[in-house]
């Protein structure tokens, strides 16, 4: 089977499977009446990380610790430089409060953490995974206790219908995100040995904007309805989610050892980059005010990482 067509389908099967995720998992919440924004905040933004964590999975399985790395970094970058980037330029976005207290400040510290990590250690082990998951523990606790101040007297919809087949799709789903990630890693590896380059230049092109493409998909949407105000919470969250999330469900089976030494010269570099400057953009009322600039600014980083991270 050709490997493009593995590459493909693979991705068809995330992307798909991911999408059925996110639906199946909402509907199961609503009917157990867990509220709608404890569903966004935590179920929706874990579902949405659910095709990096699968890949991530398949990739530690087959010692493939750069598609990891690749595909991790390369999806936080591209979440920022890329969908963020594009949504700025044809949209007026203005970031929440809670974005701005919460989720930026979460975000860099995650980002920091990790680079730490990753350049005292050359590895994320076990141990650190577990302090991972402490944080993202932390976060949601901080972020759902906030969502629910003066949310106290939120009437609940009351949802009848059947969820014995939302059940059945989130199963299905869940073979969909691993056979994906199966034949999308195949896939990978041999379009990389037929352009004579590493697993980590198409794990951080190929992967890391494949798996963007729902997020990608999201900003289009706006862009088309014209939004005025688009929060990008879930944005932000996907990012510490797969971290955090990702990062430290993999680090479980097996420590993700550090074999390029460009994913720290030039690809963690890019991520601390990409971030700060996200911080500068929200905090910023010259920026906060100029979206077309900002937007430009964050194509124009992702297009320069794109080239040192091939060359």
């Amino acid at each position: 089977m050709s490997s493009y067509f593995l590459f493909f389908i693979g991705l068809s099967l995330l992307l798909a499977g991911g999408d059925f995720l996110v639906k199946s998992s909402t509907k199961i919440s609503k009917k157990f009446n867990v509220p709608s924004f404890i569903i966004g905040l935590t179920i929706v933004s874990f579902a949405t990380s659910a095709p990096e964590l699968f890949i991530s999975l398949e990739a530690i399985n087959n010692q493939k610790y750069d598609i990891i790395f690749g595909n991790v970094i390369g999806s936080n970058i591209a979440n920022i430089c890329l969908v963020l980037a594009i949504t700025l330029i044809f949209v007026n976005v203005r970031f929440i409060d809670l974005t701005k207290k919460i989720d930026i400040p979460f975000l860099v510290f995650s980002t920091l953490l990790f680079s730490a990590f990753l350049f005292i250690f050359k590895s994320i082990s076990t141990w650190m995974g577990i302090v991972f998951f402490f944080f993202i523990s932390l976060y949601l606790f901080i972020i759902i206790k906030k969502s629910y101040e003066g949310k106290d007297n939120e009437k609940q919809t009351e949802f009848k219908y059947n969820i014995v087949p939302q059940f059945l799709i989130l199963f299905i789903s869940a073979v969909m995100l691993k056979f994906g990630a199966d034949w999308l890693i195949s896939g990978v590896t041999t379009i990389a040995v037929d352009f004579g380059v590493s697993d980590r230049v198409i794990a951080f092109t190929l992967v890391a904007v494949g798996t963007s493409l729902p997020e990608l998909s999201t900003c289009f949407v706006a862009i088309y309805k014209k939004e005025k105000n688009l929060a990008v919470g879930n944005l932000i969250g996907s990012n510490i989610f797969n971290l955090l999330i990702v990062l430290g469900i993999t680090s479980m089976f097996d420590n993700i050892k550090l074999v390029d030494t460009k994913v720290l010269t030039n690809d963690v570099l890019f991520l601390i980059i990409s971030t700060f400057l996200l911080c500068v953009i929200v905090y910023s009322a010259y920026l906060n005010k100029n979206n077309k600039l900002s937007g430009v600014m964050l194509l124009c980083l992702y297009i320069l990482f794109l080239i040192t991270a091939i060359v």
